[in-house]
């Protein structure tokens, strides 16, 4: 299993310590996946990155979440595909996840009448 614990040993950034564990689903090589570790480091979080190549385990988990491609992060129930500088700076600072986000949250209530 290639799992590399990142904690603040190894950055220069201050430690922060989430609520919940977070777990970075990489690509070596892979741009975003760097970014993502990069800017997981920048806010000091503490992680696992797992490497999907050298872990079938890992990428079976992965394939079952729904997602395809790297970098994939699950942090508790949260979880997404991609970089994602902005739920990051929003987990690190602790604010919950946005609706925004959410398609619902964008679009007035749908108002059923009768005819």
């Amino acid at each position: 299993m290639a799992h590399a614990n990142r904690s603040n040993d190894d950055r220069n950034s201050q430690h922060v310590t989430p609520c919940v564990p977070i777990t970075v689903y990489v690509l070596p090589f892979c741009a975003r996946s760097l970014a993502t570790v990069r800017e997981l480091s920048r806010y000091g979080l503490d992680f696992d990155e797992v490497d999907l190549t050298t872990d079938p385990a890992a990428r079976a988990r992965v394939e079952a979440l729904g997602y395809m491609r790297a970098p994939v992060v699950v942090a508790g129930l949260d979880h997404w595909a991609g970089y994602n500088p902005e739920r990051i700076s929003r987990m690190a600072n602790g604010v919950p996840k946005s609706n925004v986000s959410d398609f619902s949250a964008t679009r007035p209530p749908l108002v059923l009448t009768e005819r």
